[in-house]
């Protein structure tokens, strides 16, 4: 009857557990768009996508991430779960409602600056979030997972592999990019391990009280 009741709470957890990561993940999104510095990486992909076939964004991020879902299903079935459901439905959902507490690019460059490292370190701490089940990750995190499943490098490494593709791809493609790319691809996947680490201190902290 315990381990029903340990196993129901589990399931319950999990969903809250992702999706509040995609919360604060869609926070360092929108603060990284307002920044107008530059997007993450792969959403240099997308732009490029945009450009090259003439179709709306919208259409170019879905064709991306069932990119990401086919290649994720024939490398690692592991890298795919409910994570990947909950944040490909609703983190556009989040980064509109952020929208309208988030001004748009502000004129003062610090500000700029600021809502740049913030949108960093939010999207950096929402995935190690929603990660932190071991329930799959989002589209973009496939690869990275895969990586680390596939060579044993560590998770921030990974990322900053992952990160470093897309950004040649999108480039390739004829993406534009900022400051904000840049400081993404150099910083996202250190922070990403940090916060690991941090949320795996935490969890041992609550079994050994």
């Amino acid at each position: 009857m315990e381990k029903k009741q340990l196993n129901t709470r589990q399931l319950l957890k999990d969903p809250a557990v992702i999706l509040g990561g995609s919360i604060v993940g869609a926070l360092g999104s929108k603060l990284l768009f307002s920044s107008a510095m530059g997007v993450a990486p792969i959403f240099m992909v997308d732009e490029g996508i945009c450009k090259i076939f003439h179709v709306s964004l919208g259409t170019a991020i879905w064709s991306v991430c069932a990119f990401f879902l086919l290649l994720g299903l024939l490398l690692d079935r592991r890298s795919i779960g409910l994570a990947t459901v909950v944040t490909s439905l609703v983190s556009g959902v989040f980064i509109d409602l952020w929208a309208l507490v988030i001004p748009a690019a502000p004129e003062d460059l610090s500000v700029r600056v600021i809502f740049m490292l913030a949108g960093i370190v939010f999207s950096s701490l929402g995935a190690a979030i929603y990660l932190r089940p071991g329930r799959g990750g989002s589209c973009v995190e496939i690869v990275m997972l895969c990586l680390c499943r596939r060579t044993g490098i560590p998770i921030g490494a990974a990322r900053m592999i992952s990160d470093a593709l897309w950004f040649g791809i999108g480039w390739t493609l004829g993406g534009t990019w900022g400051w904000g790319t840049l400081a993404s691809l150099a910083l996202s996947g250190g922070l990403l391990q940090f916060f690991i680490k941090c949320l795996d201190k935490l969890q041992k902290k609550r079994l050994t009280a």
